[in-house]
Order: C-alpha cells, then sequence, then structure tokens
C-alpha cells in the first residue's frame, strides 16, 4: 500500500512539473510570436538592467532592448563607482540601434571631472532626437565645480556664435522636456533653448 502511495505521489509530482513546463514552453512562444514592435515598447517599460538582461533568454531576444525607447542610467540600481558607472552608460550606447529616444535620463554624482563624457552622451541623446532628457547630477560633494553644458551644441561659444551641428539641431527640435541638476547653462544658453526649442514643455533648471 505504502508502495502504491509512494508511486502516486511520484506521479504526481512528474505531472505537475511537465504542466509548468507547458504553460512556460506556451508563454514564451506566445510572447516571442509578438510583432518586434510590441516587444521593444514592452522592454522599454522596464528598468534599463532587467531589459539589458532578456538579451539571455534566447537567440531571439539578444538584440531586441537595443531598440528600447527610454535609457535610464540611474544611479540607484546599484552599489556602482563612477568608473563603473561611465563604463556602463558606454556599453549600452555602443550597442544601441534605436532610431529615436523618447526618455534619456542619467542620475548620478558627476561632475566637470567627468565631462566630456557627458558631452558625448548629450550629443548621443540629441543626434537621436530625444523628447524628454535629464541630467541630475547632484551629489554629495558641493566643492565640485559643476558640469558646463556644450557650448558648440547651443550654437554659442565665448567668441560669438558658433556653427550648429544639423543633427543636433534636430533634436533641439524634438525636445520637450529638459531638466538639469548641478549643470551650468548661462543666460544665452537658456536663451537659445526657450527660441529654438519649439516643442519644449517643461524646463527645470537646478545649480548647487
Amino acid at each position: 500500500m505504502k508502495l502504491t502511495i509512494d508511486r502516486m505521489r511520484k506521479k504526481m509530482r512528474l505531472t505537475q512539473t511537465k504542466i509548468e513546463e507547458d504553460i512556460s514552453d506556451y508563454g514564451e512562444d506566445q510572447i516571442s510570436d509578438l510583432p518586434g514592435e510590441i516587444l521593444v515598447l514592452m522592454l522599454s517599460r522596464l528598468a534599463l538592467r532587467e531589459a539589458v538582461r532578456t538579451s539571455v533568454l534566447s537567440k531571439g531576444w539578444r538584440y531586441v532592448w537595443t531598440c528600447i525607447s527610454v535609457l535610464n542610467f540611474d544611479a540607484a540600481v546599484g552599489n556602482i563607482g563612477k568608473t563603473n558607472f561611465v563604463n556602463w552608460v558606454y556599453c549600452v550606447l555602443e550597442q544601441y540601434k534605436g532610431l529615436n529616444i523618447d526618455e534619456f535620463r542619467v542620475n548620478f554624482d558627476l561632475r566637470n571631472k567627468h565631462g566630456s563624457d557627458i558631452d558625448r552622451w548629450v550629443e548621443f541623446a540629441l543626434s537621436n532626437r530625444v523628447h524628454t532628457f535629464e541630467l541630475n547630477l547632484l551629489g554629495n560633494d558641493n566643492y565640485q565645480s559643476n558640469y558646463t553644458f556644450p557650448c558648440q551644441l547651443l550654437g554659442l561659444s565665448s567668441k560669438g556664435p558658433c556653427l550648429r551641428n544639423p543633427s543636433m539641431f534636430v533634436g533641439f527640435k524634438s525636445l520637450k522636456s529638459l531638466s538639469l541638476k548641478a549643470v551650468d547653462v548661462g543666460y544665452e544658453g537658456i536663451e537659445h533653448l526657450l527660441s529654438n526649442c519649439r516643442l519644449l514643455e517643461r524646463l527645470f533648471l537646478h545649480q548647487n
């Protein structure tokens, strides 16, 4: 009698395992069969690190995340140093294949020391026609100098107007929301943004 009960329990466990596997396979197939733009939209709603992790699900998922429209580089996702954070941003941007960016955010304690890196990120976002752009570079070290927004992207210089990069200008035309914390823009820069960002609905500036 005991042997029969044990066999029944074993059979039930095997059946349950098979059902769970079938459900898992069914769900994965159903999701994987969705149109590519739907998959990209789904991943765009995830935290950036979670979206990147989906690349290991299968060969078909490997590059889906590279087309997401939201790039949120937030220090809150983990306790990482500045060098690792900068490398993480570059790693994502080098693999990115999307055409337009809805949201681009950098939330980390970086200042003018990393100005050349931030310049490249700003240029990357604008060249991809970003709609919402945020630099939150506030940190605990108030003795660091603020990052200075690159005047060449605004068509400005200390010697007067300079040539604008056409692709950057397109990026400014697409800008709807701009938030800059611990970033120096200057009066001329603000005036340029207000004059040339015709779609701009929200502008937030905060300096230490």
